[in-house]
């Protein structure tokens, strides 16, 4: 578990949450900043899986260009390739010692033979406000593309832009539909099926031989296993791609759903002798009331197929250092699990108003 500093010495970052505890003053610079890297004006972040916690070093304007992780591919005559995972540009103002939590989405496996191709995982940017004293809250998510269909079936859908309403469905006649509302996608229904990619809340549903994504509500967007020759769900909640047994090698198997905040279906079968691809999962953006700080946001195409995620943070105006503050340290992934599971039964990654209040309150009690 992630320690951190205080005037008492070293102390459980999740115990010093729960009681409150700040730490000292002058103390934040024993702890990362987001921007390491160009003089403390950029982060670059391509390492899939687990969540990097990290602290903004300096007020001002900053541009997060966050990428999902492609879909991977099959093979065999005729294949194609994955989806690419959505890229969402975000400009937005962040004061110093903002704590923000970090989680890139990894690329889905590729297929061998005739296995279906698994999603990719979608890459995240938590925000958990002020020295860390608001619960954590999805502040960008960019979905991960669908895996590819084995032996000439179709292509993996890319991640989905902010705004959409659904992940994206699997192709084929049996496909799995894409999940709504933050949740998972369903699978192919046929035995060669792909498994339905993560939501923000729910991970996917499996197929008869693939594992669905893992939520981030789980506890670790894992991506889903592979069946067999299958390529297994990328690191933030892919689905894993559908695949046949022995005893039936050579029949076409689907692609899996990418994760997102909406997760993608899996891809089933066509009468046609072919399978189908998995959706995209979809992206988000915080909303103007729950995160007023945002200036605005544009779709990117910065992704491609089987690529990890990436998160890309620059500071691009103002950079103003207040002198001492009282900082966060690396919040651990138990602690960020912890924080989320507060929020899980409202359903919606939005804080109530007393919450709100309650983390001011805190973060005011920390500066004094």
């Amino acid at each position: 578990m992630s320690q951190f500093r205080t005037a008492g010495g070293i102390v459980s970052l999740t115990a010093a949450l729960l009681a409150g505890t700040c730490l000292g003053a002058g103390e934040a610079a024993a702890y990362p900043s987001c921007t390491p890297s160009s003089g403390g004006t950029q982060g670059v972040y391509t390492t899939p899986g687990g969540i990097t916690a990290c602290i903004v070093a300096a007020t001002g304007t900053y541009e997060l260009t966050v990428t999902g992780g492609g879909g991977g591919s099959a093979v065999g005559a005729g294949s194609v390739p994955g989806g690419a995972g959505a890229g969402v540009d975000v400009t937005l103002q962040l004061q110093q010692n903002t704590v923000l939590g970090l989680y890139v989405g990894g690329a889905g496996g590729n297929a061998s033979a005739y296995g279906g191709a698994g999603g990719g995982g979608a890459s995240f940017v938590l925000y958990a406000g002020l020295f860390g004293g608001t619960t954590p809250i999805p502040l960008v998510i960019a979905g991960g593309g669908g895996g590819s269909a084995s032996n000439g079936g179709t292509y993996g859908g890319d991640g989905l832009a902010p705004g959409a309403t659904q992940g994206g469905g699997g192709g084929g006649q049996t496909r799995g539909a894409g999940g709504t509302n933050g949740n998972g996608g369903t699978p192919g229904t046929d035995e060669y099926g792909g498994a339905g990619g993560a939501g923000y809340f729910t991970g996917g549903s499996p197929s008869a031989h693939a594992g669905g994504g893992d939520s981030l509500h789980g506890g670790n967007p894992l991506g889903g296993a592979g069946g067999a020759y299958a390529g297994s769900g990328g690191l933030g909640g892919g689905g894993g791609g559908g695949g046949g047994a022995l005893s039936t090698f050579g029949t076409p198997a689907a692609g899996g759903g990418g994760g997102g905040y909406d997760g993608g279906g899996g891809g089933g079968y066509y009468i046609l002798g072919y399978s189908g691809g998995g959706g995209g999962g979809t992206s988000f953006v915080c909303g103007a009331g729950e995160c007023p700080f945002i200036a605005g946001y544009s779709s990117v195409t910065t992704g491609a197929a089987g690529q990890n995620g990436s998160i890309d943070i620059s500071l691009i105006a103002g950079g103003i250092a207040v002198p001492e503050p009282p900082a966060l340290a690396v919040v651990s992934l138990a602690t960020l699990w912890l924080l989320l599971a507060r929020a899980i039964r409202q359903r919606s990654p939005r804080r109530n108003r007393s919450d709100r209040q309650a983390a001011l309150a805190w973060e005011a009690e920390c500066q004094s």
